[in-house]
């Protein structure tokens, strides 16, 4: 069964993923669909290897989606996920028009979410900074995920669980009824 589930939920991920670069652009810039793809973005189940495909697949249209208020946090979002390669792929492309993006909120924030100001002054600063929040990354992840794999493993053996027969706390208005029939019919 969970292969069968496994197998449709790729190709769904297939399937967008394959979705033609206007039709994503067109997704990240409404309200609903920035959330759907921060969400593609953001999920654990979701394969390394297919979001580096998808993000790839929007290099060329980053300053666009920067320049939008609502795909702006799909931008940064797909910046966070990057590594550091693809990072300053991501900046190369912007730093052409942080005059624009300074000139909006949303463009601010993806300035200070890319570090793009470090990025134009102190480029290899800037890939140390990068290299090392990756790896600090991968550090939580791993630690995170030894808990897990530990939280995982039993101890002791579960406990059966025990059906108990709770009692009744409060009579039903149809006992009430009944039960004033029964005085009725036979008077004590």
């Amino acid at each position: 069964y969970q292969r069968r589930v496994r197998e449709h939920i790729d190709f769904i991920l297939q399937s967008f993923i394959s979705l033609p670069v206007e039709k994503i652009l067109s997704i990240a810039q409404d309200g609903s669909g920035c959330w759907v793809i921060e969400a593609f973005l953001g999920s654990s189940t979701v394969p390394l290897k297919l979001k580096s495909r998808f993000i790839d697949s929007l290099q060329n249209h980053y300053a666009e989606l920067a320049l939008n208020k609502t795909s702006s946090f799909c931008l940064s979002k797909c910046f966070s996920r990057s590594n550091v390669k693809r990072k300053d792929v991501i900046a190369q492309e912007l730093l052409p028009k942080i005059q624009d993006l300074k000139a909006v909120p949303y463009g601010r924030r993806v300035i200070y979410d890319c570090n793009l100001d470090l990025y134009k002054s102190k480029k290899d600063e800037w890939l140390k900074s990068q290299s090392a929040q990756d790896k600090s990354a991968e550090v939580i992840k791993s630690f995170i995920s030894e808990i897990v794999n530990e939280q995982k493993k039993p101890d002791e053996e579960p406990k059966p669980k025990t059906k108990r027969k709770r009692k009744r706390k409060h009579r039903d208005q149809i006992d009430d009824i009944f039960e004033r029939k029964e005085l009725q019919e036979n008077p004590i």
